[in-house]
């Protein structure tokens, strides 16, 4: 893809995002303790707040795929929320799933910056999801990924985009359902939802508050033509594309610094530059 492909997305309708940012939290509250063991305890409200981040990006790109008629289901891949979901989204006959960073410098970057950023998908472990990236349902004859960005930053303020604001009570509920889950927990729900909500109701309000609409980076699409074209990266064993374009990233500490600071990762990841994937306009334009 070259820079001229990059998509700037801005949902104009205010009302419509901040019921947004509403669906994406209550989603997250209430899986979080399927989603995390009991090694995440005291950490519920960060990790609430990720959730949070990429369901929103999953709404964003649902609304961009409204708006031009594009014909993705989002609700194919739904499960009951104790599960977790098979795919974000289904379209031409395979499944989707949306991988969207965060840059880190303020305001938005230029379409040329995105480019040069990477495609992720995690691989820490045998298992993770580039090891799944040839499963799918049988329904279905194939798997892809779309690549998006947004900034942690993207207005002069310096503030995150929502706001979430929970008592402690909160958060020790959510906490004390996670150490309460056995392994035979994970394929049944702790509590029936409508009695979940009401003792979480019951803690005190709580609020979720959209600060500002962020725009959302549309990029590049990986499916099985491409997948040889990513290489692992984690800094130390790994070092996959790292003299692309002279010095791709850098070990930071424990996390990998991409490009002078546009973007952070900590984990392994399986990499791709951006630029050598086709853009999304060039598989799901009209």
């Amino acid at each position: 893809m070259k820079a001229g492909d990059v998509i700037f997305y801005n949902l104009k309708d205010f009302k419509v995002a901040q019921s947004g940012i509403e669906r994406a939290t209550r989603y997250a509250i209430l899986s979080l303790p399927y989603t995390v063991n009991r090694m995440a305890i005291g950490k519920s409200n960060s990790r609430l707040r990720n959730i949070i981040k990429g369901k929103f990006a999953e709404f964003l790109l649902e609304q961009y795929a409204k708006e031009q008629g594009l014909g993705m289901d989002f609700t194919a891949g739904e499960t009951p929320f104790w599960e977790r979901d098979r795919f974000d989204f289904a379209w031409n006959g395979m499944v989707w799933d949306l991988k969207n960073n965060f840059t880190r410098k303020p305001g938005l970057l230029d379409a040329e910056d995105y480019i040069k950023l990477p495609a992720l998908i995690p691989n820490r472990f045998d298992g993770d999801q580039w090891s799944c990236r040839d499963d799918f349902p049988d329904e279905y004859n194939g798997k892809g990924y779309v690549f998006t960005f947004m900034s942690m930053n993207e207005q002069d303020s310096g503030k995150s985009f929502f706001d979430l604001v929970l008592k402690r009570g909160h958060l020790d509920f959510i906490e004390s359902l996670i150490e309460s889950k056995s392994d035979e927990d994970e394929q049944k729900a702790l509590m029936v939802e409508r009695e979940f909500w009401k003792e979480f109701d019951q803690l005190g309000p709580w609020s979720v508050t959209l600060n500002y609409v962020p725009s959302l980076i549309i990029c590049g699409v990986a499916t099985n033509d491409t997948y040889s074209f990513f290489a692992d990266i984690d800094g130390y064993d790994h070092l996959g594309y790292a003299l692309y374009t002279g010095r791709w990233y850098l070990r930071d500490g424990n996390r990998l610094n991409f490009r002078n600071g546009q973007l952070f990762t900590r984990i392994k990841n399986a990499a791709c530059p951006m630029e050598a994937l086709p853009s999304f306009n060039s598989v799901f334009g009209k």
